[in-house]
């Protein structure tokens, strides 16, 4: 278990844009920075993610999908199938 990563180090999203269908948790490993983000709906979603001002323009790995994320003023837009789960990471690897 990794500890939750504290308030400026958190990776966020509004969660009034998704009335209930995103579930996520930021966690912390050394210099790492972890985000499990969950849609728990039936339904596509499309989701827009601010990173902690450390990581205003930083490319993220999104782990097990063999693809990147590149962060522009400090956020990232995402796509989400039904029941869909990323974890984007500061690092390729695993803690």
């Amino acid at each position: 278990m990794l500890r939750d990563a504290d308030e400026p180090n958190a990776i966020k999203f509004n969660p009034a844009d998704h009335n209930d269908r995103i579930s996520m948790t930021t966690k912390k490993s050394g210099d790492a920075i972890y985000a499990i983000v969950i849609n728990e709906s039936n339904t596509d979603v499309q989701l827009k993610l601010r990173l902690p001002a450390a990581l205003k323009n930083a490319k993220l790995h999104v782990l097990f999908e063999d693809r990147n994320v590149q962060a522009e003023d400090g956020t990232f837009n995402d796509k989400f199938k039904p029941y869909d789960v990323h974890v984007y990471a500061t690092t390729d690897r695993l803690p």
